[in-house]
């Protein structure tokens, strides 16, 4: 409600006069006209760390206030399976280089196979290990991804772009078939003409 009649440079300059040194701005894509904001904070606080999240890096190529000249994109990734090991206390190992597993694979899959039961947690990480939220989420696992998928679904891409409703069911039925189908060769005319969608609608999907 405070930024119904305030703006984001009404907060960082508050924040910044009472000793902020780092303002986190998180689902900023909801915010109309936030990159024009966040350009003239960026450009007034130069000692003001931002950091901006959410699904507006989908937006980052075509900014108007040309963002992208002064900001650093991250995309975060979910865990390895590596990571996923050592989240959860069962193992660490070092990070490997492609090269490395190419010439030396036998010595590296032998030397993990020693220290743990690979296909046990390796079924459990493709089950729910992707997401660290598996972790507060436990039995619910799955309710919750659902959640995520129907917020990005009916929430995240609408804010980033004109989306009709039936792009809106048509993306949920591409999800399913994908889901369903999985591992297969992606056939971009064979899934246009399973969900009856022109091929530059499914490529856009």
């Amino acid at each position: 409600f405070w930024f119904a009649t305030h703006t984001l440079l009404e907060l960082a300059d508050f924040h910044y006069a009472h000793g902020g040194t780092h303002l986190f701005l998180d689902e900023i894509h909801k915010y109309p006209g936030w990159e024009q904001q966040v350009k003239n904070i960026y450009d007034s606080y130069p000692a003001l760390h931002i950091v901006v999240t959410g699904s507006c890096m989908l937006k980052l190529e075509n900014l108007q206030a040309d963002m992208s000249r002064r900001a650093r994109q991250y995309t975060l990734l979910g865990m390895s399976f590596r990571e996923y090991l050592q989240l959860e206390g069962i193992a660490e190992f070092p990070v490997l280089t492609l090269d490395d597993i190419l010439e030396n694979h036998f010595m590296r899959a032998s030397a993990i196979a020693a220290k743990i039961r690979v296909l046990p947690h390796f079924d459990r990480y493709v089950q729910m290990g992707y997401y660290p939220f598996y972790q507060e989420a436990g039995d619910g696992f799955n309710e919750r991804l659902q959640q995520v998928v129907n917020t990005i679904l009916e929430s995240e891409i609408p804010a980033v772009g004109d989306v009709e409703y039936e792009s809106i069911r048509k993306t949920r039925l591409l999800l399913g078939v994908l889901a369903e189908r999985a591992p297969f060769t992606l056939n971009v005319s064979n899934l246009s003409s399973t969900l009856s969608l022109s091929r530059n609608t499914m490529l856009k999907l």
